[in-house]
């Protein structure tokens, strides 16, 4: 599991995620971002993300989410 966050230096989230889609497309990916829910929506259609992490979150939000994927 990668725990991604959408803006990074150098390279965008969407790119690594891209790049990992390419080597390793099975790897469950959750994206952490405090990025309108809208438009993040919109870019990550089709690129098989597994959850999406909405900043600030809190333990219980974390938790919640890792026993969804488990």
């Amino acid at each position: 599991m990668v725990f991604l966050d959408l803006i990074l230096p150098g390279k965008s989230g969407i790119e690594v995620l891209e790049d990992l889609r390419s080597v390793a497309p099975k790897t469950r990916v959750v994206i952490i971002t405090a990025v309108d829910q809208a438009e993040i929506d919109r870019r990550l259609s089709g690129k098989s993300v597994h959850a999406i992490l909405r900043k600030p979150f809190s333990y219980g939000d974390f938790k919640t989410l890792m026993i969804s994927l488990s």
